[in-house]
């Protein structure tokens, strides 16, 4: 069998496994690529001395210069990327008996150091909130902070997935579903807006239509840029994440709102029922805070 051949099934196989699509996309472009460069080299072929030709190849002529490159090669974190995928599917190849051993156990992801993530301040995000363009992104950047979901969880929520009664909302995250929980405050600004536009989606473009990822990030590229703050998607998620844990919510709560999915992570999911986490939620609510600041009540306003 072809080495192009055996990457298509070990995708096939990702799909019928459930992993999430941006996984499937990610382990696609790695092991293609991988595949195009070992040319019509068979799956018996591949020994560990190709795989560590190919990540100098990689290092050396930047194959892949889409990503994050330091001195014109690409950076530590994306080799350890595509180290950790080409294992994965070379375990993959031995359990399907198309290897007879697995010709990547020795190979290790170089050492990467991982910057400590960055948030905002209190003041900061009270400074966006009471600069916001529209009603739209005020509430957007509120249910964002005080829930830490991830971009495509807010472009994809819908209406119906949230219960402003309970102040929970079901997300379809990078692990499958998962409930989330919010401020009743957080509710009342949801309604508010639902009353102003007719859409099925909790955030949409003035169309009605659902957001794109890529919309969110310029209207906080600008919306930053305005007010003098470098805000992302991301970085909210962060900010979530440091002010819910100041507030005096817990670490395991936190790792299961988040939505991680590492080992230590599924651990914390035994015995936690949504009634728990809503309880420590709207103790330690990050926007919560801004309940009584006197907000502006905004109309819906342009897409900016």
């Amino acid at each position: 069998m072809s080495l192009l051949c055996a990457v298509e099934q070990y995708i096939e196989d990702c799909v019928a496994r459930g992993l999430s699509a941006s996984t499937v996309r990610w382990y696609r472009w790695i092991l293609m690529t991988f595949g195009e460069w070992c040319g019509s080299m068979r799956i018996g072929e591949v020994d560990p001395r190709v795989v560590r030709r190919y990540l100098a190849y990689v290092r050396d002529r930047s194959a892949y210069p889409d990503r994050e490159e330091r001195g014109g090669k690409v950076s530590r974190s994306t080799v350890a990327g595509i180290v950790r995928a080409i294992r994965a599917f070379g375990g993959w190849c031995e359990r399907e008996g198309l290897v007879a051993g697995c010709w990547c156990e020795k190979l290790n992801p170089p050492k990467t150091k991982k910057p400590l993530p960055k948030c905002l301040s209190a003041s900061q995000v009270e400074r966006l909130l009471k600069s916001a363009a529209s009603r739209r992104n005020q509430t957007m950047l509120l249910f964002m902070v005080d829930t830490g979901v991830r971009l495509s969880e807010v472009c994809g929520l819908r209406r119906d997935d949230v219960d402003i009664e309970l102040c929970v909302a079901r997300v379809d995250g990078k692990t499958g579903q998962r409930f989330v929980a919010f401020a009743e405050f957080v509710g009342e600004r949801l309604v508010e807006l639902w009353n102003l536009v007719d859409s099925e989606w909790a955030f949409c473009a003035e169309s009605g239509d659902p957001l794109a990822p890529q919309a969110v990030r310029s209207v906080f590229r600008r919306w930053g840029n305005r007010v003098g703050v470098h805000v992302s998607p991301h970085r909210l998620r962060h900010t979530c994440a440091v002010m819910f844990l100041e507030n005096g919510g817990d670490a395991l709560t936190l790792q299961t709102l988040l939505g991680h999915s590492d080992i230590s992570t599924t651990r914390v999911y035994v015995g936690m029922s949504m009634r728990q986490i809503r309880s420590v939620h709207r103790r330690a609510s990050p926007a919560e805070r801004w309940h009584d600041a006197q907000l502006p009540l905004l109309e819906l306003g342009p897409d900016r």
